[in-house]
Order: structure tokens, then C-alpha cells, then sequence
């Protein structure tokens, strides 16, 4: 297992894990302070919505799904992506993926990445998850999550009803290697 919390891991979903918010949930670790708790984003929630219907002003035309991302502040809109070639392209969750919630960020990646329907360049959440000195510590304790390792291509797979099966049957691998290595090994 991944085991150990820093920006970067998913945290998936146990069985035991019954709070609506969070069942059978993945979510990308964002944030992590054991002194000032925890941020991240689910990552297997896409809804009907399209971008374009929720920002027209800036997003007119986009068919880019909008996710939930968790349940803290329904009002934040949260842009998790792998645009590194933008100026300022938000906090570094792992090599080549960024995230953030400036208005700035988002709208310049909607306006300089051309269409992308698959979310194969950047995904749009509303919300986030968010966790009190401790309180992540907890549940995890308690058996509520799951640490597993990721990357990129796990991230942006359009794969977001397998994600959950997927990263759970991962947390029961005895080894904490990325996914792209482990996918790698089958071939040699």
C-alpha cells in the first residue's frame, strides 16, 4: 500500500465507508499538513453538466464535463490538469499535474487548451474535500480509506465508473509502486 499521506496519493473508499459524500469515492490527496490538515479532490464523480452551461461568460461552447469534487464549498470551482507549460500552472500534486481554484488559472486554461471532451488535459470540480488537524489521521484508523499511489494517466483515464473498483483491488498490493510501473512491468 502507499501508506503514507502526502499530496499526491489517492485515498479510496472503504467498504466501510457508508457517508453519501464519500461512498465509493476516490479522492486525489492535494494538501496534506499534519498541523494544518488535509485538501483534496474526488476524482471519480463526473456529472451531466457541461462547463460551457455553468460559466458562459468564459466557457461558451465547452463540452467539458464538470465533476463533483467533494462536498466543502459547493460554490469553488477547483482545475485539476496537466498544463505545464502555463506561467503560474497552480500547487504541484505530482510530476506533470497541477491543481488550483484561481479564477486566473481557470481561465486561462480555457482559454489556451483547446477542446478536450475526454478531460485527458484538465478536469473542472465543484467542491472539494476537506479534513481538520487529525481528522484524516482518524479515519484512517478507523479503516474509512485506503492510501495508494498514482499518477498522471490514472488521473486522467476517462475510465471514472472503474476508478473505484480499480484503485481498491491497488490498495491490496503489497508494494507501493506507481501505477504507470506497475502496467509497465506486464510488458517486459
Amino acid at each position: 500500500m502507499g501508506g503514507e499521506l502526502k499530496p499526491g496519493r489517492l485515498l479510496v473508499a472503504s467498504e466501510r465507508l457508508f457517508d453519501d459524500n464519500f461512498h465509493q469515492t476516490v479522492v486525489l490527496l492535494c494538501r496534506y499538513d499534519p498541523e494544518l490538515g488535509a485538501l483534496g479532490i474526488v476524482v471519480n464523480r463526473p456529472t451531466e453538466i457541461v462547463v460551457g452551461g455553468v460559466l458562459p461568460k468564459i466557457a461558451e461552447g465547452r463540452v467539458e464535463t464538470l465533476w463533483v469534487g467533494g462536498p466543502v464549498d459547493a460554490q469553488s470551482l477547483w482545475v485539476v490538469h496537466r498544463r505545464g507549460d502555463l506561467v503560474d500552472p497552480g500547487e504541484p500534486v505530482i510530476d506533470g499535474v497541477w491543481f488550483g481554484s484561481s479564477p486566473y488559472l481557470i481561465k486561462r486554461i480555457l482559454a489556451t487548451t483547446a477542446p478536450d471532451p475526454d478531460g485527458a488535459l484538465f478536469r473542472l470540480f465543484v467542491g472539494y474535500a476537506g479534513w481538520d488537524v487529525g481528522q484524516l489521521e482518524a479515519e484512517l484508523e478507523e479503516g474509512a480509506w485506503n492510501v495508494v499511489p498514482t499518477g498522471s494517466p490514472t488521473l486522467f483515464a476517462g475510465r471514472p465508473i472503474r476508478l473505484w473498483p480499480e484503485m481498491k483491488l491497488r490498495a491490496l498490493l503489497p508494494c507501493a509502486r506507481e501505477p504507470e510501473l506497475l502496467t509497465n512491468s506486464w510488458l517486459n
